[in-house]
């Protein structure tokens, strides 16, 4: 009986050691690599290699600047407000009639140009406007 477990037990351990070098064999042949050796050791770079800080930041500030630049043309020609007189005129289609001075408070009135400015400005020009033109 001793000698017949000892067979046994030998028996058992071919098939354990053949079961384990079949595994490792499985997996090697998975590998696509099976010859692979380290030759050096990897390093980390001295400086990121992504993102550079300058390139990045140029980029943004021009993309802000272009998209600002969009985004207030855009708000200007979309702005249907009526500032001047011609803007009512192109608004109705019709000619206009007649204007009201001084319609603000004091304190949102523009300045009134001094003497001596209209005295510069061509008589068409100062204190005249363009649908009531001075008479001679």
């Amino acid at each position: 009986m001793g000698l017949q477990r000892e067979v046994e037990k030998a028996r058992q351990e071919q098939v354990d050691n053949a079961t384990k070098v079949a595994g490792q064999a499985r997996l090697q042949s998975r590998l696509s690599f099976a010859n692979i050796s380290v030759l050096d050791n990897a390093t980390p770079p001295g400086s990121p290699a992504f993102p550079k800080l300058f390139v990045v930041m140029a980029l943004a500030i021009g993309a802000g600047g272009a998209l600002g630049v969009i985004l207030a043309l855009l708000a200007e020609a979309f702005d249907r407000r009526i500032r001047v007189a011609s803007d009512l005129e192109y608004a109705a289609g019709a000619p206009l009639l007649g204007t009201l001075l001084n319609t603000l408070p004091p304190s949102r009135r523009l300045p009134r140009p001094s003497a001596k400015s209209e005295a510069r400005l061509p008589a068409t020009c100062a204190g005249a406007d363009r649908r009531f033109p001075a008479r001679t």
